[in-house]
């Protein structure tokens, strides 16, 4: 019981910190990456819109990435965003599905698996990357698309 508390009460101080004070628009973009950092996130010299929501620590982003507002990083499993990247606004990157359940209830055993995201990466407006996606160095997701697979570097995906 005691386990379960420390764990609400941990999931409460990043939602608090990470996901409202920090992604607030009080906090000026150049300064929310250092303060991140400084926190103890993998963060490199970025620049993160405010609105933009982590689901856990467990995510890295490197230097020269722009991530725009009201994005969405559920962060179940590992989300690996590298250089140069460009995250448009509202883009999701889940890492947490389920199995299919029997048929009284679908959503069957939760299941994970990570997000890896090539150097100079652009992802357009509402695009959405499921788990276990890898998107190689120089490809272009554009906007609204739905990412269920591997995509190839330098390679454009609508």
């Amino acid at each position: 019981m005691q386990m379960h508390f420390k764990r609400e009460l941990r999931n409460y101080w990043r939602d608090l910190y990470l996901n409202r004070v920090l992604a607030s628009a009080l906090i000026f973009k150049p300064v929310r990456a250092r303060v991140m950092r400084a926190s103890g996130y993998r963060v490199g010299r970025c620049s993160i819109a405010p609105g933009v929501f982590f689901g856990s620590s467990r995510f890295s982003i490197g230097d020269g990435t722009h991530i725009s507002y009201g994005c969405f990083f559920d962060a179940s499993d590992e989300i690996s965003i590298g250089t140069n990247c460009d995250i448009s606004m509202n883009v999701t990157i889940v890492t947490s599905s389920h199995e299919l359940g029997s048929s009284d209830r679908r959503a069957g055993n939760p299941v994970r698996a990570p997000v890896r995201i090539g150097n100079g990466v652009w992802i357009g407006a509402n695009a959405t990357v499921l788990p276990g996606v890898s998107i190689g160095p120089g490809a272009v997701i554009a906007a609204n698309s739905l990412v269920t697979r591997d995509c190839e570097p330098n390679t454009l995906y609508v």
